[in-house]
């Protein structure tokens, strides 16, 4: 998945997409900032009922604004954060399957591995470096490569 194709299946599909990025345009064109809730039980709001950005107790911050500007949708649904996996020589993330996007994870460690060639010593299946996530007895996210 490019990272257009997993914002399009995290936000309704094309038909979101859409409504997102003309709510960017018409955001734009306002002379003041226009805000949206970043996260709350609010359908309008960027992580609308997303367990762990709603509650208090783990990332509901009450000295944070919790405000995202409307007119970053452009940027954020076209963000492709899989543009520097091929440039990393030391690829290294702490994660789990439990983040947000567990396929972008593996993509970006799949490409970073990739670009390195296979002299860098890793497992392979034949092709692709051999990825997988757990998570140690503490909580503590680690990537184990086999």
């Amino acid at each position: 998945m490019v990272a257009r194709d997993m914002a399009t299946a995290i936000y309704g599909g094309e038909t979101g997409v859409t409504a997102l990025l003309a709510k960017t345009a018409e955001a734009e064109k306002s002379a003041e900032p226009v805000y949206i809730d970043s996260t709350s039980t609010n359908k309008d709001a960027l992580m609308y009922q997303v367990t762990y950005y709603t509650e208090i107790d783990r990332s509901l911050i009450a000295q944070y604004e919790n405000k995202f500007n409307a007119a970053s949708w452009d940027k954020w649904l076209n963000y492709d954060a899989q543009l520097s996996a091929t440039k990393q020589d030391k690829p290294v993330m702490v994660a789990s399957e439990a983040i947000a996007l567990p396929a972008g994870a593996h993509q970006y460690l799949d490409l970073a591995f990739l670009a390195l060639g296979p002299s860098v010593g890793l497992p392979h299946n034949g092709t692709q470096p051999c990825l997988r996530f757990s998570i140690a007895p503490f909580q503590v996210p680690l990537l184990v490569l086999e």
